[in-house]
């Protein structure tokens, strides 16, 4: 049998915004474990929206609570742990809403719950600030990646500075691989696809637009990304 190195197969997901997510994501990324068996599991930022605290104008007839959007949140979280009980969360900037909201009322940090209780995290996630990058080594072939939420604008010229690949999320309507070689190695910068949906209020501003979200995630194999993209 052949041997299997830690980091060998990578699933990344990103930009799930919860309780709004596409109603074909759980079973897209389902397939994508079965398919790919990845020994690990990270979840590029947004994986909740907290579009009830969000603090730019909201449709009035949006009927949810948000105590009522939580409890959905929750649902959808454990519908994921099912799926995927260990796994690493980079949190993006709709994740860091609670502590915006928090923070606006007056609460020191010292008040605050953590994310992961909030959300009915179980014990096998482990949750990262939106300010950390998770780094991991391809054991395999020795080589460095950086994942992250929204530095992702650039990830070309991300990678490049960093010098390894750089996969970020949050850029919804965008979804490429850019390779570099520089003599030495070659490096990727992956603008990782969403699995949102834009129905309903929290994406109503991007009706606006011609462009739509591109869904799916991105799967690195011995350091090598490709985008698996789901179909709509």
């Amino acid at each position: 049998m052949a041997k299997r190195y830690l980091n060998e197969r990578v699933l990344i997901f990103n930009d799930v915004h919860l309780p709004y997510a596409d109603e074909k994501a759980f079973r897209f990324l389902s397939r994508m474990k079965v398919k790919y068996n990845p020994d690990r599991v990270i979840c590029a930022g947004d994986l909740c929206d907290f579009y009830a605290i969000s603090r730019y104008p909201k449709d009035p007839n949006h009927p949810d609570s948000m105590a009522q959007e939580l409890k959905k949140v929750r649902s959808g979280v454990r519908r994921l742990a099912k799926i995927f009980p260990d796994l690493i969360l980079t949190m993006g900037n709709h994740d860091d809403r609670y502590a915006i909201a928090y923070s606006s009322a007056g609460l020191i940090h010292d008040m605050m719950l953590d994310f992961g209780s909030i959300i009915g995290a179980p014990s096998g996630w482990k949750i990262l600030k939106s300010t950390e990058d998770f780094t991991f080594i391809v054991n395999s072939t020795r080589e460095q990646v950086s994942v992250a939420h929204h530095r992702g604008i650039n990830t070309s010229l991300v990678s490049q500075r960093l010098g390894r690949t750089f996969i970020a999320g949050h850029t919804h309507t965008k979804a490429q691989i850019v390779g570099h070689n520089n003599g030495i190695r070659t490096t990727y910068g992956v603008n990782s696809p969403c699995l949102i949906s834009y129905h309903g209020s929290p994406f109503s501003y991007a009706k606006q637009s011609n462009i739509n979200p591109i869904k799916g995630c991105t799967i690195l194999l011995d350091g090598i990304p490709r985008l698996e993209i789901l179909k709509t």
